[in-house]
């Protein structure tokens, strides 16, 4: 579709911890991914909007585990002044699912701890680009005779 365009990301990783300076005998080996998708919206060829969802997975910590997190934000773009210029507006964390929740469990204290930090923020932007634009693409030309080709 000309009026969608999706973006897709993932690091998949192998973390080994080594708490044994803080509790004895303690080691944690986990699998850990994170992803992110886009999807744009062409609404005209002058303005778009974009839905871009995140989300990380639980990470073991030497006091607990760290729970997943997970969120949503929403922007849009509008180009004006022969596309030289653009207006965006961005809103994050439009869910409000964003923050920071730990499970602790040291030896047999078990507490859960939450925080949320100011997520959902309203951005305001205006650019403009200076400079000539090129939208073709750039060829390499085959070198002539670089030597070697005479025998």
């Amino acid at each position: 579709y000309k009026w969608l365009k999706i973006n897709t990301s993932a690091t998949f990783y192998k973390t080994w911890v080594d708490g044994e300076n803080f509790r004895d005998s303690y080691l944690a080996n986990y699998f850990g991914f994170d992803l992110k998708t886009n999807f744009k919206f062409l609404v005209s060829k002058k303005t778009s909007f974009t839905l871009t969802g995140d989300y990380n997975s639980k990470r073991i910590a030497v006091v607990g585990e760290v729970l997943p997190r997970y969120g949503a934000d929403i922007s849009m773009k509008q180009k004006f002044l022969n596309n030289k210029a653009f207006f965006t507006v961005r809103y994050t964390d439009i869910f409000l699912t964003r923050g920071f929740w730990i499970d602790v469990d040291v030896d047999n204290w078990f507490r859960g701890v939450s925080y949320r930090y100011e997520s959902q923020i309203l951005w305001v932007g205006l650019g403009y680009s200076i400079g000539k634009k090129s939208r073709t693409k750039k060829t390499r030309k085959p070198l002539k005779n670089r030597g070697g080709d005479a025998m």
